[in-house]
C-alpha cells in the first residue's frame, strides 16, 4: 500500500518535508475515492445518532494517524516543533478540512484551492522552525 511508502510498522520514516508531502498524496488518493467520501458525510451525518460509530471512526483513523505523525516530530527535536501532537493536529486538520470544503461542501466550484499549492504552504509552515 502507499501508507508501507512512509511507515515500516512502528513509526513514520523519511526526511521531514518529504514525509509530509507523501503523506499528504496518500491522504489526496484517499480524497478521490467518492466511496470515502460517502463514507465520511455518513459519519458525520449520523455522529449525532450513532456516537459510537463517530469515536470508532475517530479512534482507529484520526486518532492513529496523528499519534504517528505526533511521534516522528518528537523524535525529530531538530524540526523545532515546541508541540508535536498540536502540530500533527494542525497538519491533518489542515488536509481534513480542505478535503471537506473541496470535496463534500463544492467549495472546489466556488473557491477552489489547488491542492499542491496547499500542501506546499502547509509544509513549509510546518517545518519553518526548523529553517531558522
Amino acid at each position: 500500500s502507499r501508507f508501507q511508502e512512509v511507515y515500516d510498522g512502528s513509526h513514520l520514516c523519511g526526511e521531514p518535508a518529504i514525509l509530509l508531502r507523501q503523506i499528504a498524496k496518500i491522504y489526496s488518493f484517499r480524497v478521490a475515492d467518492q466511496n470515502y467520501l460517502c463514507l465520511i458525510r455518513l459519519i458525520i451525518g449520523e455522529s449525532d445518532r450513532f456516537p459510537e460509530v463517530a469515536k470508532l471512526f475517530t479512534k482507529t483513523v484520526i486518532q492513529q494517524g496523528r499519534q504517528l505523525l505526533s511521534q516522528y516530530f518528537e523524535s525529530h527535536p531538530e524540526l523545532g516543533i515546541a508541540d508535536p501532537e498540536a502540530g500533527a493536529q494542525i497538519f491533518f486538520g489542515s488536509l481534513v478540512s480542505s478535503m471537506l470544503v473541496q470535496h463534500i461542501l463544492h467549495g472546489k466550484e466556488v473557491m477552489p484551492m489547488d491542492y499542491d499549492r496547499l500542501v506546499t504552504s502547509l509544509i513549509h509552515l510546518v517545518l519553518a522552525q526548523s529553517s531558522r
